[in-house]
């Protein structure tokens, strides 16, 4: 029922703001490097005020990132990160993410530090290559 739910709100959201364009190949290739980069983590991640292993992470957030997408509801890597990866759609509860080792930090912060990472990781090679 909750998935439903979901979709009868969201139908309803995409009526109210006008659908927008979909995600460009080159921001589908960002949100799908985040989504791996979740599941392939080894982090643990709370939502809802439960935490899960990075898989069921990934899987969550690509159903929900799904759903967005096909009611025009996530344009660019910026929408995926704010509308579907930092907080509950119902609950409004921030996402956080554990690592090894290290503190909780929102899902957002870390999402967008690997954001960077991936980006530079792109450009180095471009930049490599030109001579001027």
């Amino acid at each position: 029922m909750r998935a439903r739910e979901t979709a009868l709100c969201l139908l309803g959201l995409a009526a109210v703001t006008g659908a927008q364009a979909a995600p460009t190949a080159a921001e589908l290739a960002e949100i799908e490097h985040l989504m791996k980069a979740i599941g392939s983590s080894g982090c643990i991640f709370k939502r809802n005020e439960v935490w899960n292993n990075a898989a069921a992470a990934e899987a969550h957030l690509r159903s929900k990132f799904d759903l967005m997408k096909r009611f025009g509801l996530v344009e660019t890597t910026a929408d995926f990160i704010e509308k579907t990866a930092t907080r509950g759609y119902f609950s409004n509860q921030p996402y956080e993410i554990k690592c090894s080792g290290e503190t909780v930090l929102p899902s957002r912060v870390w999402l967008l530090a690997e954001l960077v990472r991936y980006r530079a990781g792109r450009a180095a090679p471009a930049a490599a290559g030109d001579p001027h």
